[in-house]
């Protein structure tokens, strides 16, 4: 959910997408599902990534916006697409909030993932063996 529409967005892709050519690429945001805005579209040199700015009207339309984009690989033209949907401001009468994002492990993130506490354990049980064996050693100098 944003307060206010967002001055860019940034997609970047898996390889290089094609930057020339009429049926190439497509990008469309349209606040509530209305007309698509104004968009300004800028490509980084190599094709793998696109910044797109969107003019958004002032006042801004409230609710559900879509972000909706198409393009094609370099290298052997297959097409990748989607829709993004988010808020901006409040939703409109009727509007479904949208679902919350997942994290990228798609867990929890209050709790930690496992391979973080199997580190931690193994780090505490390499000190605990490394101060038994020096207070091994040094009670048989003593001795």
């Amino acid at each position: 959910m944003l307060a206010t529409p967002p001055e860019l967005l940034n997609l970047c892709f898996s390889e290089p997408v094609q930057t020339e050519g009429e049926d190439a690429w497509r990008f469309a945001v349209k606040p509530n599902g209305s007309s698509s805005l104004g968009l300004r579209i800028v490509f980084l040199p190599d094709g793998t990534c696109v910044d797109v700015f969107p003019g958004a009207p002032d006042p801004f339309p409230h609710g559900i916006w879509n972000f909706e984009w198409f393009v094609k690989a370099t290298s052997d033209s297959s097409e990748g697409s989607g829709i993004v949907n988010f808020q901006v401001g409040e939703l409109l009468p009727g509007q479904t909030p949208l679902p919350a994002s997942e994290s990228p492990s798609g867990g929890d993130d209050s709790t930690p993932p496992v391979a973080l506490i199997a580190l931690i354990i193994t780090g505490v049980l390499i000190v605990l063996v490394g101060v038994t064996g020096f207070s091994l050693r040094l009670r048989r100098r003593k001795a």
